[in-house]
């Protein structure tokens, strides 16, 4: 079976190295993930620079702006603005009762919107290595690979092929690097159905090629 260190490289190749977080502050993570629901990554940018122009990207920022001035700042975002903005607004006030003291997983997942491997993406995007990030994106594909045993549970296929991964570069940077590449060949080429097998690096390495 190929090796996690190979499966990242040969995604690089195919899709060139990523780019930096947009947002390596734990708190901008969590406004970078709040400010929009179900949208692209380009649209979600927008959302967030208008926030940042218009509100500001402080804890102190959002609660003086409050939900209106919030939602008024994402609407771009689409229907949902109004509850991302309750959901920035509440993650403000716990930033403000924790002091913005957040690299620590136990505090980062009582904000909204923040599982355990998202708060380990944030972890990660801030410089702390705590392995590999997998969203729903990587972890597809590494079930495709062969690592560990997917039985169509997240919970239970996440600890399968988490325990599956050997050998990891202890790196922040390396893991986003392998979170990122991961997220966007999920995307666009191993696609949840009609996945674009003939178009994928790792076609030679797939024991589901084809399938869903």
């Amino acid at each position: 079976m190929i090796g996690i260190i190979d499966v990242v490289d040969r995604l690089v190749v195919q899709h060139g190295e990523p780019g930096p977080p947009p947002a390596p502050d734990p708190f901008h993570q969590i406004v970078w993930i709040n400010c929009a629901y179900l949208v692209s990554d380009d649209r979600r940018r927008q959302c967030f620079v208008n926030l940042m122009e218009e509100v500001g990207l402080e804890p102190s920022d959002l609660e003086e702006a409050g939900i209106e001035g919030i939602a008024a700042a994402i609407s771009s975002g689409g229907k949902s603005h109004m509850r991302q903005a309750e959901k920035l607004f509440t993650s403000a006030m716990i930033a403000l009762e924790n002091d913005n003291q957040l690299l620590s997983a136990r505090i980062l997942k009582t904000f909204p919107g923040v599982s355990s491997e998202v708060a380990a993406v944030i972890l990660t995007a801030a410089g702390e290595f705590v392995g590999l990030p997998l969203e729903s994106n990587g972890l597809k594909i590494l079930g495709r690979l062969g690592f560990g045993t997917i039985a169509g549970n997240y919970a239970k296929d996440l600890r399968a092929v988490k325990a599956d991964l050997h050998d990891l570069p202890e790196d922040a940077s390396w893991a986003w690097r392998a979170h990122t590449v991961l997220r966007t060949h999920g995307r666009q080429i191993c696609k949840n159905s009609a996945p674009l097998c003939d178009a994928c690096t790792l076609e030679d390495a797939c024991i589901k090629r084809g399938l869903a």
